[in-house]
Formats: structure tokens, C-alpha cells, sequence
């Protein structure tokens, strides 16, 4: 079974049409976010999380996402991200939003959960507007922080109701 799942994300990240590979890298990414999620604790998670969040800023300003971004082009990296039009998104941003949004499940459960896809949703309409005034915008620290800020703002709510 695991083979074949394997095998089914495989030719959808690497098939050809951009609705399969879209399909196949939110997939792989929601999944991986998932695993994460379940295997790490909620103190763990909001360490990591605060390291991304601080690794993806210096990454896309001044480290190398920022020059492979000026360097690749569109469908050069099938499975380690995703570009619609003008929009390139890595699959990491879609693994740690799934971590966020799994840590909110497990953790607090389900009010949790929608709180941080709130947070994690404000946070990319956030993140594309400031891509409106910016060439490149790192798109974990506005969905991560909101992301995390829902979770605990609807966990403490739910303790007090």
C-alpha cells in the first residue's frame, strides 16, 4: 500500500500538466506536514517554527533561496515547488503550514485547528501583499506567527469558556 502511494504521488509531482503536479506537491507537502506534526511535541514545534520563521527571512533576503529564485526558472525544480503565473510557492511553506495546522489538532484540538488556519490563512494574505510591493517575499513568517498566535488565542478561549 505504501508503494503505491508513493508511486501515485511520485508521477503526479513529476507527471506532466500543472493541475497533477499542483495536486501532487500539495499532497506530498500536506502529508510531510502531517507526519511532522504527529511525531513532534507542541514545545518542539513552536521552537522549530520559530526558527523557520527566522530561517526563511534571512534565506530569501540575503542567503539562497533568494539566488536560486533570481536563477531558476519556473518548472526547473518539479516537487520542491510549485509556480502558477507569477506565483512560485516551495513545498516547504506548504509542509510547515500542515505542521501548524496538525500541532493545533493534536494539541488542543479541533477549535484550535480552525484557529490556526485562520492565523495561517491572514497570514498569506498578508504575505501576497507585501509580495505586491517586494520582487520576492518569504512566505512562512506572517503565516507561521498567525498561524501559532490562532492556535494559542483559541486554545486559551476554549479554557476560559
Amino acid at each position: 500500500m505504501s508503494l503505491a502511494v508513493a508511486a501515485l504521488i511520485g508521477l503526479t509531482v513529476f507527471g506532466k500538466g500543472p493541475i497533477r503536479q499542483l495536486f501532487g506537491v500539495t499532497a506530498l507537502g500536506a502529508l510531510t506536514g502531517v507526519f511532522l506534526g504527529y511525531s513532534i511535541p507542541l514545545i518542539t514545534g513552536l521552537v522549530l517554527v520559530g526558527a523557520l520563521v527566522v530561517y526563511d527571512i534571512v534565506a530569501v533576503f540575503r542567503g539562497p533561496v533568494g539566488v536560486l529564485a533570481k536563477t531558476v526558472g519556473a518548472g526547473d525544480l518539479p516537487g520542491a515547488m510549485y509556480s502558477y503565473g507569477e506565483l512560485t510557492i516551495g513545498m516547504g511553506d506548504l509542509v510547515f503550514y500542515s505542521l501548524v495546522a496538525t500541532i493545533a489538532m493534536v494539541t488542543f484540538g479541533l477549535i484550535s485547528f480552525f484557529g490556526a488556519a485562520v492565523g495561517i490563512l491572514a497570514g498569506t494574505y498578508l504575505g501576497f501583499r507585501a509580495l505586491s510591493k517586494f520582487e520576492m517575499f518569504p512566505g512562512l513568517p506572517f503565516s507561521l506567527l498567525l498561524g501559532v498566535a490562532g492556535m494559542l488565542l483559541s486554545a486559551w478561549l476554549e479554557l476560559l469558556v
